[in-house]
């Protein structure tokens, strides 16, 4: 078997078959072996990466990537088959038939060119029921894009400083820009292992962000397509993903993402059935309003903000934190959304209670934009307990260990949210009604080694002070 691997690169141009299946010839040569290889590490995945090591099986498949004979002899069955015996050969722990394969030279390249446009018609042309058509195009998407993505999902077995070189080689290469060529020839089943790909390697870098963007990942038809509710969740979550990462990288994206007249699908998500979903489409409304309030005419002509209220009942508790973030960058940059946010205090007021300190610390600074630019909430904010329960969370029993993974705690944000209160005489007059909130923070400034909160409670004490002279 080895020696007719090793024959493959220079197999005649003419299909070995072609004599007895005719100028339509649709086996390869090489599918027998390839088929065989395939089938030994499926059924014996230890032995047979041990075996692949010792024969140089997946060396020599991945140099057959490199010849035009030789593929010539793989039909696309048996195309898929090598890809996936390169899988198998890829993964970690297996020398240096392990992640290192990828980084052999031409290697990247070769798998990559197997998603140029040209190869994948011709697979699309190939009758159906010998591995072509759609479903032979989708398959070989799929195989290509998992060589490349079994480092990145074994990555506790792979080395940091092969998955830097990786990413390295993936970017000159053009990965993102090849794998979203593909992304527009498969149908919707087929989208789940390359976007996930795309987003993974978006999420770690800026530079494939803006390869994203250079090659229409916002365009709307494409967006509408990884938007569609119709969509399996982890595609939609895929897309979430990017999009929120787009946005939160740049406020250069803004008018791409806008002009994708993203709403509608939006609006659909945030009520989908998956919860995973719900969550990622209230992060992206969040990071939508990071930057400035490019987006608050939009979020209010599409009626988002009601949903992302609901959202903080929801029983899943990384949609109620999302949605607590939205609502807060909603409100951060000026007051345009208040009157529609009013609605938004008693469940933020609810989800200072919650659970999850994450959760908690985001409602506590919901509360605390909600006046940052102006005082016309705050009579809503008395009535509704926000005031007392802000105290309250200052007061409560803290956990320095639960502090999230910004250095932002409970305590912290609504001390910071107090202080953004005292601005204002209803909720000052709040705040000073309660004298056992008064003592508890002066004990605090005094006993704690953090100077975040040092400083928070130093300026409630000064705008405390302050207004009560100005009176």
């Amino acid at each position: 078997m080895r020696e007719l691997l090793a024959e493959l690169p220079r197999a005649a141009a003419a299909p070995a078959f072609a004599g007895v299946e005719g100028p339509l010839c649709e086996t390869g040569l090489a599918d027998g072996p390839a088929l065989l290889l395939q089938a030994l590490a499926q059924a014996w995945p230890a032995e047979g990466r041990r075996w692949l090591q010792r024969a140089q099986a997946a060396d020599l498949a991945a140099r057959s990537l490199g010849s035009h004979d030789a593929l010539a002899e793989l039909s696309p069955p048996g195309l898929v088959a090598v890809l996936d015996v390169l899988r198998v050969a890829s993964g970690p722990g297996h020398g240096a038939e392990g992640p290192g394969l990828l980084l052999r030279p031409g290697f990247v390249r070769r798998l990559l060119a197997l998603l140029g446009p040209g190869h994948l018609e011709r697979v699309a042309q190939w009758p159906e029921e010998a591995g072509g058509g759609p479903d032979g195009v989708h398959g070989l998407v799929d195989a290509v894009v998992t060589v490349l993505y079994r480092p990145f999902a074994s990555s506790k077995g792979t080395p940091d400083s092969v998955l830097r070189s990786l990413q390295q080689v993936l970017l000159e290469e053009r990965a993102v820009a090849h794998v979203m060529g593909a992304l527009r020839r498969v149908a919707l089943h087929g989208l789940i292992i390359p976007l996930s790909f795309v987003s993974r390697l978006v999420l770690s870098a800026t530079s494939y962000a803006q390869e994203y963007v250079q090659h229409g990942g916002l365009e709307p038809g494409f967006l509408a397509r990884l938007l569609a509710p119709a969509n399996v969740p982890s595609v939609v979550v895929d897309a979430l993903l990017i999009l929120s990462q787009l946005a939160r990288l740049s406020k250069g994206n803004y008018s791409q993402i806008n002009a994708a007249n993203i709403y509608p699908a939006l609006s659909e998500l945030l009520a989908h059935e998956d919860p995973g979903v719900r969550a990622r489409a209230c992060n992206l409304v969040g990071n939508l309003c990071r930057h400035n309030a490019y987006f608050y005419a939009e979020i209010r002509a599409h009626d988002l903000l009601p949903a992302l209220v609901e959202r903080c009942s929801d029983p899943d508790r990384s949609t109620r934190k999302f949605a607590c973030f939205a609502i807060g960058n909603s409100a951060f940059h000026n007051d345009a959304l208040y009157g529609e946010l009013k609605d938004a205090i008693a469940p933020l007021v609810r989800l200072l209670g919650d659970d999850e300190d994450k959760t908690r610390a985001n409602a506590a600074g919901a509360l605390g934009n909600l006046v940052r630019n102006s005082d016309s909430l705050c009579e809503d904010l008395v009535r509704h307990g926000a005031v007392d329960a802000l105290m309250d969370t200052a007061m409560g029993p803290r956990n320095d260990e639960n502090v999230s993974s910004d250095g932002q705690s409970p305590l912290k944000i609504a001390l910071f949210s107090l202080g953004n209160m005292c601005a204002y005489r209803v909720c000052r007059d709040a705040i000073l009604a309660c004298p056992l909130f008064l003592e508890a923070i002066e004990a605090l400034g005094r006993s704690t080694d953090d100077p975040t909160v040092g400083k928070y409670v130093g300026r409630i004490r000064v705008k405390l002070v302050h207004y009560a002279e100005a009176r």
